[in-house]
């Protein structure tokens, strides 16, 4: 009989890759159709995050992959940073840009900002599933949540998390740089944390001085 976990991580393992490797194309490829490509499946990958977390949102968090996937899932926000690096370089080269591959430079800025913005969103759904993987893996809770704790929390056992807590703590880190009012209660859980809220402190700064020469660029137009 074919379990549905398995089937359930295979499937978002080759949504992953399929990301990944149109990720890393148009990187390399430098083509504005391999951009376009990349862009329009990050975006129906979030479309299809949003819906299965709407129709799981009840139902606690375990995440089907485990052991070699789990480790996997790291490239996925490493390949989607790459490529919004890439829709950087494309906003910011504007004209020369679309001199080459595009049919505007207004098409080409705008195309390089829709891709650092999915890049962006993807960066932090792919650590929230490192987060649930972590925390589905651990013997003991890997995260605490405010709701969860009573008056004595040794007394008070933590209640399942779902996906909107998951979903806050990834994008509290990403935007914020701190846990906020959740506890991290494992090394791994932290290592992970220091990864993505390093990783998100860069990448930022990065969104934001690309938003600064886009804006000057057309305001002198």
């Amino acid at each position: 009989m074919i379990d549905r976990d398995d089937v359930a991580a295979g499937v978002a393992t080759a949504a992953d890759l399929i990301v990944v490797v149109l990720a890393l194309y148009s990187l390399f490829a430098a083509n504005f159709y391999a951009l376009l490509a990349w862009e329009i499946a990050a975006a129906v990958y979030l479309l299809c995050t949003g819906v299965v977390i709407r129709r799981r949102v009840r139902r606690g968090t375990s995440d089907p992959r485990t052991g070699l996937l789990s480790r996997l899932s790291w490239i996925v926000p490493l390949a989607t940073s790459l490529a919004g690096v890439n829709a950087a370089v494309v906003a910011l080269l504007g004209q020369s840009y679309a001199e080459k591959y595009a049919d505007s430079a207004g098409s080409a800025a705008l195309l390089g900002v829709t891709g650092i913005v999915l890049s962006w969103l993807l960066l932090h759904v792919a650590f929230m599933h490192i987060y649930m993987s972590r925390y589905s893996e651990s013997a003991a809770p890997a995260l605490s949540f405010p709701e969860d704790r009573g008056p004595d929390d040794d007394d008070v056992p933590p209640r399942e998390p779902g996906y909107p807590e998951f979903i806050y703590f990834a994008f509290t880190l990403g935007t914020t740089f701190a846990t906020s009012d959740v506890e991290v209660r494992t090394r791994r859980m932290r290592s992970a944390v220091v990864v993505h809220s390093v990783w998100s402190f860069f990448y930022n700064a990065l969104v934001v001085a690309v938003a600064f020469q886009v804006l000057q660029r057309f305001a002198t137009l």
